[in-house]
């Protein structure tokens, strides 16, 4: 299991967003893929919550996205790349540690669900470890969840604000402090998972600010490394 993950949420133009997601299947994530240390991408569409469109990558570990050939790419985009990204919208983009893992994760899913939390002041290693060691075990356990991860933002790691491509999306990035993401084999199953584990109450309860970000998203597209 890698070590790390590079994770997108956003938004596009609407009347771009054919041509985005034809860039992003045809394109775009077979040329990260193809960046030493990138061992996979998957794409997803939202079927709950926002921003519509999610995109995860594993990574052998963070420093992977801080190297010279990934930052190349950042700075050199193509065509098409540089045609669509002005039209990215609510971009959040951060480079994260897996802190923790539950279930099977070396398949993917159809489905996944989302959660971004950040922690109260003094309550970040409380938040984290409630996550880690009851919350993902729980997950994990639960009927048609195939696995769960929890995911800690790396914000050092994630700047890029001098990069090519940062800068034609023309906004900061929104960065993470705190993610899960659970693979289901179904919308319903990954959307249950709110409710019974993940709940604003059972967050706040255990050092969160808020009662997070939740969604649900569908498999578009996967590519692993060759």
């Amino acid at each position: 299991m890698a070590k790390a993950v590079l994770t997108v949420w956003c938004d596009v133009v609407p009347e771009h967003e054919d041509a985005f997601n034809v860039w992003y299947n045809d394109e775009h994530i077979a040329e990260r893929v193809a960046i030493p240390g990138i061992r996979s991408g998957q794409r997803y569409v939202a079927e709950i919550g926002n921003p519509k469109y999610l995109a995860w990558y594993e990574v052998d570990d963070v420093g992977v996205l801080t190297s010279p050939s990934y930052r190349q790419a950042l700075d050199t985009p193509s065509a098409q790349t540089s045609a669509v990204m002005p039209h990215f919208r609510n971009m959040v983009r951060t480079a994260c540690s897996v802190r923790a893992a539950a279930g099977d994760a070396t398949q993917r899913a159809p489905w996944v669900a989302t959660l971004r939390v950040s922690a109260s002041e003094d309550k970040d290693e409380a938040l984290g470890a409630w996550l880690a060691e009851t919350a993902l075990p729980h997950i994990a356990e639960s009927a048609q969840i195939l696995s769960a991860q929890l995911w800690r933002g790396d914000h050092a790691a994630s700047a890029t604000p001098g990069t090519a491509e940062a800068k034609m999306r023309g906004a900061p990035d929104r960065m993470i402090d705190w993610a899960v993401l659970i693979e289901a084999e179904s919308a319903e199953a990954a959307g249950r998972v709110h409710d019974q584990h993940l709940s604003p109450d059972a967050l706040l309860a255990h050092g969160a600010s808020s009662g997070g970000e939740f969604g649900v998203y569908r498999l578009i597209k996967s590519l692993s490394e060759t």
